[in-house]
């Protein structure tokens, strides 16, 4: 989008390549040909990238972006990696549905960026579940809590802050350029969960979060240039038989991290962690090998391109993503209702109509419970 930012891309990858050729000789000098008439800036960006001949492509645009591209790559004939989210409003997310049918009509295969898949650790340890070595699910937890804040860092701090061009620079800070960050970052451990209940979705979802404050009571990212978005979520998705999942996130300097993911059973529980391992009546930790899940995502797209193997991570991920938004919307507004309702009765769409980095950009209030309204269809 931004010509400076695809200028430091472009020297950054040349200088990871040459880095590269330095200790392997057999590299490609042409692994990365990318030329000044291949590079494009602009909004129509991704429109020109699909006028040049190519395969596949790789939508990593802030998740604003996610499905106008993936739906014009598709309409093109292109395979697609899809960084998460899909989707950041439910205008989108019905958008996605309708284009992984598109993929399967045309036999295009789609690789979502949920790593975790593709890691090794993960797969056997999913791989036991399913083969009952913990028994039935009763219950699970995930976690995304870290030490600091994505997009912290507040970039072109000269710009207008009402602008798309502030806005879409400092994505992370906004809801409706990130999703926010249970969409955009939480939804990795929503997504094992989902796996894990091997397509079983929550019949009720009930949130809660906000964003901190410091000691004076003054929001400790200053609003409005750190934008609207919350710093906590809490969420409890009720699958009903008793079965409930608790899935927390925290951005905030100065606490304590957990990343990982738990699956409670009848006969023990399934731990996630950084390593994959079993407690109870059949033990077991993993200690295979594990190659970089970043690179086996991709590895496995080309694979089936090259095999023609029709592949489609649409629909499991567009779950993972709608789960991590019906939380985000029961957090922000207070309310709890069905996981289907947002799906049935949202009319939700928070990207402006026309792109255009100067045009102003309604600066978004940070959510407050119980006066955060819905976009309900009248």
């Amino acid at each position: 989008l931004f010509e400076d930012r695809l200028k430091s891309a472009d020297t950054n990858i040349r200088n990871f390549v040459k880095d590269l050729r330095s200790k392997d000789s057999k590299i490609a000098e042409d692994i990365y040909a990318a030329t000044k008439d291949t590079m494009f800036s602009g909004f129509d960006c991704c429109k020109k990238v699909l006028e040049v001949p190519c395969d596949m492509v790789i939508l990593a645009a802030p998740p604003c972006f996610r499905t106008e591209h993936l739906e014009l790559c598709l309409k093109a004939g292109k395979h697609v990696f899809a960084e998460k989210p899909l989707f950041v409003d439910i205008t989108q997310a019905r958008k996605v549905e309708q284009l992984s049918k598109l993929a399967d009509e045309k036999k295009l295969n789609v690789v979502v960026g949920f790593q975790r898949h593709y890691d090794e650790a993960y797969k056997e340890g999913v791989a036991r579940l399913m083969d009952g070595q913990i028994g039935d699910i009763v219950a699970a937890q995930c976690y995304w809590m870290q030490d600091g804040y994505v997009g912290g860092g507040i970039s072109n701090g000269h710009l207008p802050i009402d602008t798309q061009e502030y806005q879409i620079r400092n994505w992370a800070a906004w809801i409706w350029t990130s999703g926010d960050h249970i969409v955009e970052q939480h939804c990795h451990n929503i997504d094992v969960i989902n796996w894990c209940m091997n397509g079983k979705l929550p019949k009720n979802v009930m949130g809660m979060g906000g964003r901190g404050v410091n000691q004076d009571g003054e929001l400790a990212l200053p609003y409005p240039q750190f934008g609207d978005r919350y710093s906590h979520f809490t969420v409890d998705f009720d699958y009903g038989d008793g079965v409930r999942v608790m899935s927390l996130c925290r951005q905030e300097p100065k606490t304590s991290s957990n990343v990982s993911e738990r699956i409670v059973g009848t006969n023990g529980f399934l731990t996630f962690d950084g390593g994959a391992h079993i407690e109870g009546e059949k033990p077991w930790r993993f200690s295979g090998a594990r190659p970089g899940p970043y690179v086996q995502e991709h590895a496995f797209l080309l694979k089936s391109i090259r095999d023609s193997k029709h592949v489609n991570a649409i629909p499991l991920s567009h779950s993972s993503n709608m789960m991590a938004l019906a939380g985000r919307e029961s957090a922000f507004s207070g309310r709890g209702f069905s996981y289907d309702f947002l799906k049935q009765k949202s009319n939700q769409k928070l990207t402006p109509d026309v792109w255009d980095l100067k045009a102003k950009k309604q600066i978004g209030k940070v959510p407050v419970a119980g006066v955060y309204k819905l976009d309900l269809i009248s």
